[in-house]
């Protein structure tokens, strides 16, 4: 019966050791949203960096410059995306630290995409791409490396890519669009960017945390700050608006309430 009785005492108080540590959790991580949306892709000289400049799938054509046309020199393009600190000097393609991911075909035999905006990317991609982290650190790096597929035996193929320094804060709307050159000088794509802050969090970097609330441990709204905006009837932001606001007349020396107006 001893036995019984410590067994379910030690299952009571689990579930609230967890409860208590998933609050303290909330209460310090500070993450931010970054979404990229892809308008519009375009390499209107079907040329890629892998053939030293020459024609998508064909490394053959001597001319110069070579003139790609029909199947067989146009790209069958997928897009890789990775998301890193912008700061960082590690620019390999596993230091992607707020995310990576990679389409797959676009569209087989096609250098000029449009995009529509919610749409998925092949291979589940959402277009916008989504970036999070801990902390807006004001700034980050998007890669964007353009590659030719190739099927069969063959290996795929760089086409050009793309280095965007991203800087922002956080807001509601995303920026104007905004057409960006590969480091190549083959393609160009257009995009634009939202950060937005996660539920509860507030301020040009995420990091101010306030949840709204109205019992015993305070009476208040959150401004578009984050900082604490008492309800009527309370005051002192300060301490999470416990102070009820007395009736009016009421002594600011001696005078007290228990409810707002009292």
């Amino acid at each position: 019966q001893k036995m019984s009785f410590h067994i379910q005492q030690s299952w009571d108080i689990i579930p609230v050791a967890i409860l208590i540590t998933a609050v303290f959790l909330s209460h310090v991580t500070a993450d931010f949203i970054l979404e990229v949306q892809v308008l519009t892709y375009s390499n209107p000289t079907h040329l890629a960096s892998a053939f030293d400049g020459n024609c998508c799938d064909r490394s053959d054509i001597e001319i110069s410059p070579p003139i790609c046309i029909g199947v067989g020199t146009i790209c069958d393009n997928s897009f890789s995306f990775c998301f890193r600190e912008a700061d960082s000097e590690d620019d390999s393609k596993n230091n992607c630290s707020y995310g990576q991911s990679t389409t797959e075909l676009i569209q087989q035999n096609s250098d000029n995409l449009t995009f529509t905006v919610g749409e998925d990317f092949p291979g589940g991609v959402p277009n916008p791409v989504i970036a999070t982290g801990q902390r807006w650190p004001g700034h980050v790096q998007l890669d964007i490396q353009i590659i030719d597929l190739d099927f069969g035996n063959t290996a795929d193929d760089d086409v050009d890519l793309f280095l965007i320094d991203i800087n922002l804060t956080s807001g509601i709307n995303f920026s104007a669009p905004t057409t960006y050159n590969g480091v190549n000088g083959y393609g160009q794509i257009e995009l634009r960017f939202r950060l937005s802050c996660t539920e509860n969090y507030y301020g040009p970097d995420c990091a101010t945390f306030c949840m709204e609330r109205n019992d015993e441990q305070g009476h208040y709204t959150c401004g578009s700050d984050g900082s604490i905006v008492c309800l009527p009837g309370y005051q002192g932001p300060v301490t999470n608006c416990t102070m009820c606001v007395p009736a009016e007349g009421c002594s600011p020396d001696g005078g007290f309430c228990n409810v707002p107006g009292e």
